[in-house]
């Protein structure tokens, strides 16, 4: 096929998809074209969406490509769609989530001692919203879960990786809520030290009474 043609296909490939696309997913509907001239075509793609002001942008997600809405138009899009499941979930999960997100890795009993209250319930929701996983135990008395974000949280909010972790402000724009910026005080706690990842089944602990630890076990 003709670059152009190949371009083609891509871009109808993007729009299909409901995830990122990897180069390897790519390669193995374009059997015959290397992948370093796919990434190319990738980049020329996301150019030309650039420089047409289109409706459309092409983006580098969790690893992978996807392709979004132009943000210049998301007040509109908003008002004609319902709000999105991440406005939906508590002030309590978002706080948390925001905890998380900022500060991983991080253990319940942390997460209850920033926000003074005991937060396994909004753990417990975050989990089964896959929006964080468990990436191993702190080595302390009780040795107590630590908590990370995901790849699909990645890709709900459109970053490449953590390193695109924006501002609180913006940050606050994302998920529509106002976040208490006391949260992000220091807590005083000592570094972490991860162990052996947990094993990744379903990204939850193995029983579901782990999560709730008691707030201030530390």
């Amino acid at each position: 096929m003709e670059n152009s043609e190949i371009k083609s296909l891509l871009e109808a490939l993007l729009f299909t998809a409901t995830e990122p696309l990897t180069l390897d997913h790519f390669s193995s509907v374009i059997g015959d074209t290397e992948k370093s001239v796919i990434a190319h075509l990738l980049e020329e793609l996301k150019n030309e969406h650039e420089a047409r002001d289109s409706g459309m942008a092409l983006r580098e997600v969790a690893g992978g490509y996807q392709m979004f809405s132009n943000p210049k138009w998301h007040s509109q899009i908003q008002s004609l769609f319902s709000r999105p499941l991440i406005i939906r979930l508590s002030k309590s999960a978002l706080e948390t989530l925001a905890i998380v997100a900022y500060k991983q890795p991080i253990t319940l009993p942390e997460i209850s001692e920033i926000r003074s209250c005991n937060a396994a319930g909004a753990i417990k929701t975050l989990l089964e919203c896959n929006f964080i996983k468990v990436l191993g135990r702190k080595r302390v008395v009780g040795r107590p879960f630590l908590y990370g974000t995901t790849r699909e949280f990645l890709v709900h909010f459109g970053l490449k990786d953590l390193s695109e972790m924006p501002q609180l402000s913006e940050f606050e724009e994302l998920i529509g809520e106002k976040i208490a910026p006391e949260i992000f005080q220091s807590t005083g706690t000592t570094e972490m030290d991860a162990e052996e990842p947990v094993q990744e089944q379903s990204a939850e602990p193995e029983h579901e009474s782990d999560i709730f630890e008691p707030p201030f076990e530390e």
